[in-house]
């Protein structure tokens, strides 16, 4: 990770970066926060197929609501669940340029549900927030 961060630094004007399938865990998405925290040239950041969890997520989110690029995140197949997707619901209430969040494939219930859905209501940047193939119970997604 180490070896990842020194060369995106190296690399000023990146825009898009793809760390899928890397076995990337909490510590690396820590790790990765600050430098997305600050970054203002990065606006497409695909984590998929991770194990990146909570702790990690809760990271990411609070990068995220500081950062004023990014216009896509992709951490689908991790294993994020409802405490994750709580922070990525504070982090909508202040980030204004991202437009998808891509959370499939995770652990995601009924409250990280509602609370991404509650999120919408006080963000008018986001167009897409993608939760299939979670363990969202069917009527909530019928009730949505």
């Amino acid at each position: 990770m180490d070896e990842m961060k020194e060369a995106v630094g190296k690399t000023p004007a990146l825009t898009e970066a793809s760390i899928t399938k890397c076995s990337l865990g909490d510590a690396d998405a820590q790790g990765l926060a600050p430098f997305l925290a600050a970054n203002t040239t990065l606006k497409i950041l695909d984590l998929s197929g991770n194990k990146i969890g909570n702790d990690g997520c809760l990271s990411l989110a609070k990068a995220l609501a500081k950062n004023t690029a990014l216009e896509k995140i992709l951490l689908s197949q991790n294993v994020i669940r409802d405490a994750g997707a709580v922070a990525m619901a504070k982090m909508l209430t202040k980030n204004t340029t991202l437009k998808v969040l891509n959370l499939r494939a995770n652990h995601i219930g009924r409250e990280g549900y509602e609370v991404l859905g509650g999120a919408l209501e006080s963000n008018t940047s986001i167009d897409k927030i993608l939760l299939e193939f979670n363990q969202i119970p069917e009527e909530s997604a019928a009730e949505a």
